[in-house]
């Protein structure tokens, strides 16, 4: 593109609407959301078509249980970890909230087994041969 493209033009407007959104937007909104949907667009990536109904209403399924799941053992992590005291303070949650933020640490292994190719039907990448 040139500086004379009307092409530009939208894509500069293009950037500052989006700057504008994402600056009414909570940042955690988008620190979560953004890889949360990468990890669903690959989840489905390789499903075959007459499959992905099936696929994606399990996944969503799945979705609930999981925040069901951590809503359970946060709950549990703060009883644990104020058992002998009987008190809730800030600490306490603020202890509760520190374990709960390192669970998901606990998925990077499986990301380590993806393969250059995956998610390539998703991005439309293609792998150059050097």
């Amino acid at each position: 593109m040139t500086e004379r493209d009307p092409r530009l033009r939208v894509v500069i407007a293009m950037i500052i609407a989006v700057a504008f959104l994402m600056e009414q937007l909570d940042s955690t909104i988008i620190i979560t959301a953004i890889p949360d949907m990468a990890v669903s667009t690959l989840s489905y990536a390789d499903m075959p078509a007459e499959r992905l109904s099936r696929a994606t209403s399990l996944g969503g399924v799945l979705q609930q249980l999981s925040v069901s799941l951590g809503v359970s053992m946060g709950a549990m992590l703060l009883g644990l970890i104020s058992f002998e005291s009987h008190v809730l303070t800030p600490e306490r949650f603020h202890e509760a909230f520190l374990l709960m933020a390192a669970i998901p640490l606990l998925s990077i292994p499986g990301f380590l087994y993806l393969r250059p190719e995956d998610g390539a039907q998703v991005s439309q990448h293609e792998r150059r041969s050097r």
